[in-house]
């Protein structure tokens, strides 16, 4: 998952204070580190960023790292500029003016005038955060071995999102208007963290690209903000799937789909992690959930979340901190042995099905508009569920242009502002290659194999038959319970007639009264007291009521309700000593042997 900021000149501050090594956990968290092709040409690729580093103080002011060269000017600028607006009282509408000549003459003295200031962009934050599921993970390692083994899981992943960007990502403008697109080679600042402001576990990294890009002639120009932006979901999307893929592998858990709201994208969630836990361990969210609303818009509500932040606690006991963890996931019933090496065996990879998935969602994400390739990107790595790595997802890529997609060109379009009294006109601005489905793409969305057709038959017949069979069900228990009512009715009104006797009333409506032994039954079905089919219920009452009874106690001692000690001293209602006997050894004989059945699936997968 990665969400942006911008950074604008005046507040880059708080960057130059996360290079810390002692930044909320300080045997966890290392100094930040300059990454990218642009940090390997300026020679500081890997090196350690210290706090209030004067080489990340520079690059903001677009120079060289020791700052005695300026690579771009007009890196770093602020200027006060004055604009003018005017509020239509009918219809709410406001427009905007950047210069008095624009005004018309009507207006003029309608407007308000407003002052504001302008700040150049120096960089550009994406923080990649791990699924809540992961950190909570983290959190409950039993072991600081695998806990630091997550931790270097996600640090590879945020490697593999810096590559993708410094490739995909890393764009300069030039020609006329800046019409033409070069590709550039970054310099990113990374800072990995592993807390949040209210010091739940959050394994996160902030990759800060820094405004400046160099052309293959090596010179430094600002980087195009707009190809960043268009980025971003599939930079986190890399990231994702390369996490994803190293907990199933390495780890052996297993992992499903959570889509976001609204369709918003998707994630992933761990089985074996609940969602009250993850919750728990989300105390940032939930206040921001308490702040905002959904009339809401997206400026809105980051500005909530920034009013609501409260100052880092950078004096906390790291010890203490993962007690608190472990003592969380003790509450809510977490067993690290129940989520990991759950998997047995790799899934493979059907591709016609992968095929097929990516044209579904194209085809949703499309609604009649061109998808750009980073979209084909999303879908591919989407559809994977970590199968893929990034290469191969890459490859797919390039394979899936050529079958399912037919190239459009887009052009992207500027206002020009117009005369007085002139229409408004449009430049072409820039021409991009995008995609849409073509004839063989949108066959896969609606394909099904004779296998799957053959399949989805039968669950349409075996759907009907259940459904038919519930509703007779139903009915013959209605009629059942409408039976008992009239009987009950009838037996009240024989009663209360003095027809019948209280302990007959008791015998016929409650059972009260009736014989218990063998003898007694007998005796009552030879008098014609007693049916062949109640003498035959009776006989079979107390085997029932004690099979009934030998589950619930065979639940209990699986689910650790009860132990065996406290079974064996218990004297149970109805149960003899030997049946509880029974039950105290099939329940040991199913563990030991689904104990049994897990080793012999470790020492295969070892093998």
């Amino acid at each position: 998952m990665n969400s942006i900021g911008i950074v604008h000149a005046g507040r880059e501050d708080y960057y130059n204070k996360l290079g810390k090594e002692d930044y909320y956990t300080s045997e966890i968290d290392p100094r930040g580190s300059f990454h990218g092709r642009g940090a390997a040409r300026l020679r500081i690729e890997n090196t350690k960023i210290q706090q209030q580093d004067e080489r990340l103080k520079h690059l903001f002011q677009g120079k060289s790292p020791d700052g005695t060269t300026t690579l771009r000017q007009g890196a770093y600028q602020s200027r006060d500029y004055t604009i003018w607006t005017y509020t239509n009282p009918d219809t709410q509408k406001v427009q905007t003016f950047r210069s008095e000549k624009y005004i018309p003459e009507a207006l003029k003295d309608k407007v308000t005038e407003t002052k504001k200031t302008y700040r150049s962009v120096v960089g550009y934050d994406n923080v990649m955060s791990a699924p809540k599921d992961v950190s909570v993970l983290w959190s409950q390692a039993p072991n600081n071995a695998l806990r630091e083994q997550l931790h270097r899981m996600h640090i590879r992943a945020v490697n593999d999102a810096i590559a993708y960007l410094d490739q995909h990502a890393c764009y300069t403008r030039a020609g006329h208007n800046g019409t033409t697109h070069e590709k550039a080679e970054g310099v990113f600042a990374v800072f990995h963290h592993t807390t949040s402001r209210e010091l739940d576990p959050q394994l996160h990294s902030h990759i800060l690209m820094l405004n400046i890009g160099f052309n293959e002639q090596g010179e430094a120009r600002a980087l195009d903000g707009k190809k960043i932006l268009e980025q971003r979901y599939a930079a986190g999307m890399v990231y994702q799937n390369a996490l994803r893929r190293q907990l199933e592998q390495e780890l052996g858990v297993n992992t499903y789909n959570r889509p976001f709201e609204k369709g918003k994208g998707i994630t992933f969630g761990i089985e074996g992690i609940s969602t009250d836990l993850s919750r728990a361990m989300s105390t940032r969210a939930q206040q921001i959930e308490a702040r905002i609303t959904p009339q809401m818009s997206g400026a809105e509500v980051r500005a909530e979340a920034l009013k609501s932040r409260k100052p880092k606690d950078l004096q906390v006991n790291t010890a203490q901190l993962f007690a608190k963890w472990q003592q969380q996931g003790n509450d809510y019933g977490f067993r690290w042995a129940k989520v990991v090496n759950r998997q047995h065996r790799q899934e493979k990879v059907d591709i016609q099905k992968l095929h097929r998935s990516i044209a579904t969602s194209l085809q949703c994400k499309q609604k009649d508009r061109p998808l750009r390739e980073s979209h084909l990107f999303n879908a591919v790595l989407g559809a994977s569920k970590g199968r893929l790595s990034t290469e191969q997802a890459q490859q797919l890529v390039d394979t899936y242009k050529t079958q399912y997609l037919r190239p459009v060109t887009v052009n992207t379009l500027v206002k020009e502002r117009a005369a007085d009294n002139q229409p408004t006109r449009y430049e072409v601005d820039a021409q991009e290659t995008c995609y849409q489905l073509n004839a063989e793409g949108k066959k896969l969305v609606e394909y099904k194999s004779l296998q799957e057709k053959l399949w989805s038959g039968a669950k349409t017949v075996i759907t009907w038959h259940q459904q038919q069979r519930r509703k007779v069900r139903q009915q013959e228990y209605l009629k059942k319970k409408a039976d008992h009512r009239q009987f009950n009715r009838r037996m009240t009104m024989l009663y209360a007639t003095g027809s019948i006797t209280r302990r007959q009333y008791l015998q016929f409506t409650q059972g009260k009264g009736l014989p218990q032994s063998e003898f007694s039954i007998t005796v009552y079905q030879a008098f014609g007291l007693i049916s062949k089919k109640q003498a035959d219920y009776l006989r079979q009452k107390p085997h029932y009521a004690a099979q009934r009874q030998q589950r619930l106690l065979a639940w209990e001692l699986r689910t650790n309700r009860i132990s065996v000690e406290e079974l064996e001293s218990r004297k149970i209602t109805g149960l003899t000593p030997a049946q509880v006997k029974e039950v105290i050894a099939k329940v040991t004989e199913q563990k030991s042997s689904s104990a049994s059945r897990g080793y012999e699936r470790q020492r295969e997968r070892e093998r």
